[in-house]
């Protein structure tokens, strides 16, 4: 639920009181760091037993918890270190003392204990103590989540060492989301701080920062655990419509312990065999070296850990070699490498200006990433820690090249993602009542491109049917973005008998940057080497001779900015919010728990977008075709969001092996902020441009300056595109729903039947106003065309970023789960998803994201349709099991994950320029299916009559069992399913331990292996992804004519398939890696 208010101000006045008490802190990264410990105490009569001492001592560290039961003999310790073993010790006078011993504290949960004290006068045998330390069996546990544990860590493969590597045990992901939603639809945070690529850039898989530079922003070696959060009903946990995922980090102890450690892999290590195919293998080195160290500075006072990590990768750039006699391969590019030669050594000396290489070259991949922590038992009631960590990463992306085209080096670039963070907290325990929670971060999140080489204009040569590419990326100068993001959180805790009351605030504030002009050193185009080399001042030595100095480019394009000072063009938006939330855990018996909260969350988008009185001045459309006005400088203003939840755990049987839990509420969650940003760098005021074909080009000479021609004052476009966004427009809202019901079962399993129902509220979504609505027809088979597609024909598209209440994602799973012990754990779990929205975003741009959307008729209407994020089917297993001999010093662990699953979905839509329902894109018209000859207008090519391609195109239709069934109808938007495939990952690890030095420290030599799709080693018919041969089989030559596209007419490619309509991915992805690692480890 959204309520608009005017300002900022306004709310903080009616909150007042609130605000004076609580600190203000924020939502939209609100992450928890600690677990807790709570339970009741009694005699062996069942009479509660108040005032009885609870001592709680985590053993590594020292680090001491305190409280008495109260009146109904209850007793709560919150703000507790995860991790373990504990010691817990329950005393009161004239009763015997219980220790518990190796207690566990789960990220998020709760340890509970049912304890019933026996008098002095009983045998120590009868003390009873029911410890409930499963994560699922707890009271603490209403909505649906997965917690990664350290032995989990440990023990599973992977090569990335990412975060994903592990989210992926939660039954309701997918490659690249959770629960229906992309990836930048989750949460993401470290020991509470935000960790989220919240510019948004990047496909749905890049959601972390380091991402757009193929790195991790934080090593595996400083995870502790990890949580997965898909629908909790506790209301300090928001800022996502996916799933909350948060890491805690490792902490120092009273030990000294470390782990010196070395991965590598190759090209040798990565499968080549396809089923059939056998795929060339191309140079790879990769490389990851790191440590990690913690003890104590003051024992059982102060601590410290540390963890540094480096990791390199170099593959080649070019993937076509030039062609040169003798040579050949599918590699071999039709480009000769002696004109390349020439090319390259006439640019270096007629311009002093070095393309850079052509082939044999490499890109780079580099990340460094340190973490620092210090935790301080300050006394008995406060505990504080404080932790930094950075990354420095970049990698290198080569320049473009085909089988007739090569770009040089330098027409690559390099991306750099780094991270800044520093958090603090601060946990106090000020009585057996009250608790405290104190948290602040500060997250700086730099992400820049830098050019290759120096700058120079990009110059494109058409010959004989090449192209040579060189010059300064189009894309690589001063392309920048920067996240700064303040986080304050503070939670106070008040026990009352059977009620957990939680109060708190936060506060989060964004700070963004970005600058971006696409092409601002200029673009020239030549027809012919000869043009270029004569494009050269009169009298220089060319390759053909002297230069006559009449050269000159058939085309000449730039893109500059008109502020002042700037190369491109620079905006910094903002954003704030400030939240209060209140929830009581009501513990009616040990056997029921009702968990009931609120929170209320003020949004600001500060400051305003620049006013363009031109577009104020113009009438655009809604979808209906009737009139409306919009300003450039709209902003959403502050809102206010209410987030209500609630949630139950009720244990059926007495000993909780069988509990009904679940819940309903409203989760808060954002969108990537470019589409914000785009409203303040989009808008007719701030670009110009020359774009100049043919004769025109003529008046601009090639000039090695780049923006040679960039006026002094220049004017900006007279056509522009605007990016709007409405005054209404409102952060995505879901309301999400939960049934789970678990079992316990012999050997410590645990069977789990859940079912998770998600309903969209206010999802984010892009129309076009300028279109012309009021004036449509209808089109070849009955689709709807608009007959004007601009209103206003200066405007090129104005895109606005509005709302819709549609979309729904419904889960059921059934799962099965054994913790580990005994050196062993496993899971598995089957999950049905069905996700459906009403648009889907396919780009970061408000122009992509409107005209990569798959549509049959009106543009600006949503249609509920499956979501590219739609799950289906999905299969997950995880088993580990570890087996000690030669008396302790030597073991062995193996490590298996398994996943089969749906790959996902695609949408069959016209390639070409015809635009089929006049909407101005021409790349996202669904196709109407034909049932014979007669319902497509096909026109003959210079390679097949008509006939000949409706033969292809009728052998195509009816080799796919989607495309069969829609005949006489239009395809739907992700209406084809890819098929099923199951893949294995396997991990070895083998100890060769001994004690040195002194017989308390124990030394490790371990040797692991890696190997991701197993399935592919043992027969290369398995772990096979498969991927659409055609997504676009016809080819619109207009609104209504058509050609089938030529890929269809090759002979014996799909006649020879019987699976006609789809084909093997042959990447890495269908083959084999492995990895090799040595460590050494010593605690």
């Amino acid at each position: 639920m959204i309520v608009k208010i005017k300002t900022v101000k306004q709310f903080s006045k009616s909150l007042s009181v609130l605000l004076v008490l609580l600190l203000p802190i924020t939502i939209l990264a609100q992450g928890v760091t600690t677990g807790s410990i709570l339970g009741s105490i009694k005699n062996e009569k069942s009479e509660i037993l108040p005032g009885a001492m609870v001592a709680a001592k985590h053993i590594p560290s020292g680090s001491k918890y305190f409280t008495v039961s109260q009146k109904d003999g209850s007793f709560s310790i919150p703000n507790v270190k995860v991790g373990g073993p504990y010691q817990i010790i329950i005393s009161f006078t004239g009763y015997l003392t219980d220790t518990i011993q190796n207690g566990q504290i789960k990220l998020g949960e709760e340890l509970v204990l049912q304890v019933l004290l026996q008098s002095k006068t009983t045998n120590l045998s009868n003390i009873t103590v029911k410890g409930r330390r499963n994560t699922i069996l707890t009271s603490n546990k209403n909505g649906s989540n997965t917690i990664v544990s350290r032995e989990t860590i440990n023990n599973l493969p992977t090569i990335s060492r990412s975060l994903s590597d592990f989210t992926r045990l939660t039954p309701q992901a997918s490659a690249n989301g959770m629960l229906g939603k992309g990836g930048k639809s989750n949460n993401i945070s470290i020991d509470g701080a935000a960790f989220n690529n919240s510019f948004g850039l990047g496909t749905e898989t890049a959601s972390v920062p380091g991402a757009n530079a193929n790195s991790q922003p934080i090593s595996l070696d400083a995870i502790e655990q990890i949580s997965v959060d898909v629908s909790p009903y506790n209301v300090k946990q928001g800022g996502f419509t996916g799933a909350g995922v948060n890491a805690v980090t490792r902490s120092g102890d009273n030990e000294f312990r470390g782990s010196v450690y070395y991965f590598f892999r190759n090209q040798n290590q990565i499968g080549q065999d396809v089923k059939s195919t056998t795929v060339p293998r191309t140079d790879l080195s990769e490389s990851t070296i790191g440590f990690r160290f913690g003890g104590p500075i003051i024992k059982n006072k102060l601590f410290f850990f540390g963890n540094y990590e480096e990791v390199k990768n170099i593959q080649p750039g070019a993937p076509f070699r030039a062609s040169r006699n003798n040579i050949s391969g599918s590699d071999v590019s039709n480009v000769r490498a002696g004109t390349l030669d020439t090319i390259s050594n006439f640019v270096n000396s007629a311009y002093n200006y070095s393309p850079g290489s052509y082939e044999n070259y490499n890109i780079p991949t580099e990340s460094k990433k340190f973490l620092i922590k210090l935790d301080w038992n300050i006394n008995e009631k406060n505990k504080a820690s404080i932790r930094y960590n950075q990354l420095n990463s970049f990698s290198n992306f080569a320049a473009t090249s085909s089988l007739n085209a090569i770009g040089f080096s330098n027409n690559g670039y390099s991306r750099n993602n780094d991270i800044f963070s520093i958090t603090g907290e601060l946990n106090s325990n000020f009585n057996s009542k009250v608790s405290n929670r104190l948290f602040a971060s500060y997250t700086s999140l730099p992400d820049y491109r830098n050019y290759l080489g120096t700058l120079f204009p990009i110059v494109n040569i058409n010959d004989n049917g090449k192209t040579y590419t060189f010059g300064t990326n189009n894309a690589a100068r001063e392309n920048t973005v920067g996240q700064k993001v303040l986080q304050i959180q503070d939670d106070i805790n008040f026990t009352f008998n059977k009620h957990k009351i939680s109060v708190g605030s936060s506060f989060q504030h964004f700070n963004f940057s970005n600058g971006f002009t696409i092409n601002p050193q200029g673009s020239f185009t030549f027809a012919s080497l000869a043009n270029f080399y004569n494009a050269s001042p009169v009298g220089t030595q060319t390759p053909i001779g002297t230069s006559t100095g009449l050269g000159l480019p058939s085309a000449y394009s730039l893109n500059y900015t008109v502020q002042k000072g700037n190369a491109v063009t620079f905006v910094n938006p903002k954003m704030s919010q400030l939240g209060l939330y209140v929830q009581d855990d009501f513990f009616a018996s040990n056997l029921f728990k009702l968990t009931a909260g609120i929170r209320v969350d003020a949004i600001s988008f500060i400051g305003k977008p620049v006013n363009n009185p031109a577009v104020e001045a113009m009438t655009f459309q809604n979808e209906l075709g009737q009139p409306e006005k919009y300003s450039t400088e709209t902003s959403p203003g502050t809102k206010v969001a209410v987030s209500p939840r609630i949630g139950f755990n009720w244990a059926i049987t007495e000993n909780r092996s069988v509990q009904l839990r679940g819940g309903t509420g409203i989760f808060t969650g954002n969108i990537p902020f470019a589409y914000i940003s785009a409203s303040y760098a989009v808008n007719g005021l701030n670009e110009g441009s020359i774009v100049a074909n043919g004769a025109a080009a003529a008046n601009y000479p090639f000039n090695p300056t780049p923006a040679f021609y960039k006026p002094s004052n220049g004017a900006t476009n007279s056509t522009y595109e605007v990016d709007l966004v409405s005054k209404n427009f409102k952060l995505p809202q879901t309301w999400r729903s939960t049934l789970g019901l678990d079992f316990k079962l012999p050997m410590d399993f645990v069977a789990s039947l859940e079912l998770v129902y998600s309903k969209d509220i206010n999802a984010p979504f892009y129309k076009n106003v300028n279109l012309n609505s009021a004036n449509t027809t209808t089109g070849y088979n009955g689709r709807f065309q608009y007959t004007t597609n601009r209103i206003n024909p200066t405007v090129t598209g104005a895109y606005l970023l509005s709302n819709i209440n549609m979309g729904q994602q419904l889960f059921v799973t059934a799962s099965l789960n054994k913790q580990f012990s005994k050196n062993w754990f496993s899971s598995v779990s089957y999950t049905y998803g069905n996700s459906k929205d009403g648009f889907s975003f396919r780009s970061t741009t408000a122009s992509g994201a409107f005209n990569f959307m798959p549509v049959v008729g009106n543009s600006n209407i949503p249609v509920l349709a499956n979501s590219e994020f739609d799950l289906q089917h999905r299969i997950v297993a995880s088993a580990s099991y570890k087996i000690n001999y030669a008396k302790d010093k030597m073991s062995t662990s193996i490590g298996l994950f398994f996943e089969a699953a749906r790959q996902g979905r695609a949408s069959y839509t016209y390639a070409g320029t015809g635009d089929v329902n006049k909407d101005g894109a021409t790349i996202n018209d669904l196709i109407f299916i034909p049932k014979d000859i007669s319902q497509i207008n096909l026109v003959a090519s210079s390679t097949a009559t008509v006939q000949q391609q409706w033969d292809a195109l009728n052998t195509f239709i009816s080799s796919s069992k989607y495309l069969n069934s829609r005949r006489g109808m239009f395809a739907e938007r992700n209406g084809v399913i890819y098929p099923w495939y199951a893949q294995a990952d396997l991990r070895i690890a083998q100890d060769f331990s001994a004690l040195l030095l002194k017989k308390s420290t124990k030394n490790t030599i371990q040797f692991t292996m890696d190997i991701l799709n197993v399935t592919n080693l043992i027969n290369k018919n398995w772990g096979v992804y498969q991927t659409l041969t055609n997504a676009t089989p016809i080819t619109a030559l207009s609104s209504s004519t058509f050609q089938v596209n030529p890929t269809l007419l090759q002979q014996g490619e799909f006649i020879s398939d019987t699976k006609l309509n789809s084909t093997i991915n042959s990447a890495a992805s269908s083959r084999y890696r492995i990895q090799f690692g040595i460590r050494y480890i010593f605690n």
